[in-house]
């Protein structure tokens, strides 16, 4: 396989870590979030009261979590089909384990980050998007 190839098999995942990686900036917290979520779901239920929109907001907030890592999951499985010597029924499995791993760096991150705060809670929702991942990939193994 060439390095070309590698770089191919790859490079989706790493782009997708680094969009990650921004989400955890302050350009994402909650604060934040709330600016544009808000008039979006105002539209469509105006009449929602401050503590049901905390409740949806936090809702939406988590279930990002489970979409992104469930992407960064599928984008890794992708990688090792692709890009590695690793088994075909071994990937999915390996991509759990990556994206779980990132997701823990994530939140160290995090910690570094003024309004952010680090989660471990926070990684059972990734690992939850990456184990969904990981299962819908293992069925692509023995179809």
């Amino acid at each position: 396989m060439s390095l070309r190839d590698r770089v191919a098999a790859w490079a989706p995942a790493v782009v997708w870590a680094l969009v990650i990686f921004f989400m955890s900036t302050e350009e994402m917290s909650a604060a934040r979030t709330r600016s544009w979520i808000e008039p979006i779901v105002r539209f469509f239920l105006p009449s929602l009261s401050e503590a049901s929109f905390d409740l949806v907001h936090a809702v939406v907030r988590k279930l990002a979590h489970v979409a992104e890592y469930f992407a960064l999951a599928l984008l890794v499985d992708r990688g090792w089909r692709q890009g590695s010597m690793l088994s075909p029924a071994r990937a999915p499995l390996a991509a759990f384990a990556v994206a779980a791993l990132y997701s823990l760096s994530d939140e160290w991150h995090q910690a570094f980050v003024a309004q952010r705060t680090a989660s471990l809670l926070d990684c059972g929702w990734d690992s939850l998007g990456a184990a969904l991942a990981a299962r819908l990939a293992s069925w692509r193994t023995y179809l």
